[in-house]
This record gives structure tokens, C-alpha cells and sequence, in this order.
């Protein structure tokens, strides 16, 4: 993984607080949340994670599951069948 910084602030009211930051090494961007640096790293530079997600129909892949639930819904919400009697639907898979 790439480099991680301690920065620290001052707010106005004297309490000093500290929080993390991930900057990537190949583009100097910087990420507070570890998974959205990880996932930079992947989609930006290629650098594969321990839990890529790869899409069993097209060639999709990300390491957030929440992009990938989001991603399956698209194929899945063409596949979509409702009985016309009633309120019964199904995903034709």
C-alpha cells in the first residue's frame, strides 16, 4: 500500500485532532477513507486488491461491494419478468 500521513489540526477551540491520509504515490492524490484509496488504486493505476469483484456478466470489476451491487442491478433490471395477472416478478437470470 502506499503512503499514509498523520495530519493534524487545530480547530478553534484548541482541541487538536488527528486523522489519516492515504496519498497515492504514482499521482499524489489523497484519500481520508481507506477504501476509496484502494479502489483508486485499482481502477486508476491498476493495482489489484485481495477482494476484487468481477462481474460474471461483462467485464466489470471493482473492490467496493456497494459499486458492484449497484453495477449487478443494471444488467439485472433488464431481466426483470412480472406476471400480468398479478403482482408476481421474478429476475430471469
Amino acid at each position: 500500500m502506499d503512503s499514509l500521513v498523520i495530519e493534524k489540526q487545530l480547530p478553534s477551540n484548541s482541541i487538536e485532532l488527528t486523522k489519516l491520509v492515504h496519498i497515492c504515490s504514482q499521482c499524489t492524490r489523497t484519500f481520508k477513507d481507506i477504501n476509496n484509496f484502494r479502489e483508486h488504486l485499482f481502477q486508476e493505476h491498476g493495482e489489484l486488491g485481495v477482494n476484487v469483484r468481477q462481474c460474471h456478466l461483462c467485464s466489470y470489476a471493482t473492490l467496493l461491494k456497494s459499486k458492484y451491487d449497484c453495477h449487478i442491478r443494471c444488467h439485472l433490471n433488464n431481466r426483470v419478468l412480472r406476471c400480468q395477472k398479478c403482482n408476481y416478478s421474478t429476475i430471469n437470470i
